[in-house]
């Protein structure tokens, strides 16, 4: 499974997570099981290649606080609640990659984000989230954020 779609199925959950639909655990439970295969009518299997997906998902959701003050600071006269539910997980992800995890090239997780916001978001969001993450990658560079 390619990294695209371990961070298509992390917004899922996140999204799930933040949608209220159910609560934290009982969505990270689901997630598991679903990728434990306790489901017949879901094609998962839990592989090496899965990991990436729960990295990301469990260093969001311990990371949330964080995650969340920094995309407020760079979200010029938008509060973290005015941002769509997609595009602020989005970034989350983003920011998640940019800051713990560095095998990945800047330039890899700022397209990367941007692609998901395209297929699961709008073109403006698109634009918003290469002009926030611009900002950030370039503080991320100059040691402002660690």
């Amino acid at each position: 499974m390619s990294r695209r779609l371990q961070r298509e199925r992390a917004l899922q959950v996140l999204y799930a997570i933040e949608t209220g639909k159910s609560d934290i655990h009982s969505t990270v439970e689901l997630f598991y099981r679903l990728l434990r295969g306790e489901y017949d009518e879901y094609d998962f299997n839990v592989e090496d290649e899965t990991v990436f997906t729960i990295q990301l998902v469990e260093g969001i959701i311990g990371k949330w606080i964080y995650l969340n003050d920094i995309i407020t600071n760079y979200s010029t006269n938008w509060s973290i609640e005015r941002i769509s539910i997609i595009d602020r997980n989005i970034l989350r992800i983003a920011l998640y990659e940019l800051v713990f995890i560095h095998d990945i090239p800047y330039s890899v997780t700022a397209n990367e984000a941007v692609e998901l916001a395209k297929k699961f978001s709008s073109k403006k969001s698109s634009k918003f989230i290469n002009g926030i993450l611009g900002h950030i990658i370039k503080d991320i560079s100059e040691g402002k954020i660690t």
